[in-house]
């Protein structure tokens, strides 16, 4: 067999297989960014199920297909919780976030200690994803109360990295027992 390539300009689509680390990070990037985005083929699994919870809890739209493998994602331009054209909406149609039950599990809270926009304090289940978690800790530090809640194995995972992170920012970051605050 021969193949022959030209010079020209590449156009077309490209289905890839259902990947969960790029589920992730797909759906935080269409979170962060402006405006609408399709990610499919999306995989159905709770870590995925954990990161749309968390980004809907967050103020993002995330709304799924009937079958779960198509996720359409109303964009924040840039910062959580910031109310536009493309985030209004309580995600009700998508189930909404995932209830925490005090006591249920480990978890911990981020607060810059300092200028918050609103008093709110964002619940994120990251339930048993280390993906969830590494992933959304980094994008929710500018002006937020947050607690991270899950299951009591994930936060036995290495988190010094973020710890540093969090003291160089100037946000509070201390463990406790089975929680961090």
């Amino acid at each position: 067999m021969r193949v022959r390539f030209s010079p020209g300009r590449a156009a077309g689509q490209v289905t890839m297989p259902a990947s969960k680390s790029a589920a992730h990070r797909a759906l935080l990037a269409a979170a962060l960014a402006p405006g609408v985005c399709e990610i499919s083929p999306l995989p159905q699994n709770e870590d995925i199920q954990a990161t749309v919870d968390c980004l809907t809890a967050l103020g993002t739209r995330i709304l799924r297909s009937p079958d779960g493998s198509r996720a359409t994602v109303y964009g924040c331009t840039g910062y959580f919780g910031k109310e536009n054209e493309f985030s209004a909406g309580t995600g009700a149609e998508n189930g909404g976030a995932a209830a925490f039950t005090p006591g249920t599990g480990a978890d911990f809270s981020l607060s810059d200690g300092g200028f918050r926009e609103d008093h709110k304090i964002y619940i994120l289940p990251c339930n048993e994803s280390g993906s969830t978690l590494r992933l959304l800790l980094p994008s929710v530090l500018r002006g937020k109360t947050v607690r991270f809640t899950g299951a009591k194995r994930l936060f036995a995972r290495p988190l010094s990295v973020y710890a540093d992170i969090c003291h160089r920012a100037g946000v509070a970051f201390s463990p406790a027992g089975e929680s961090l605050t």
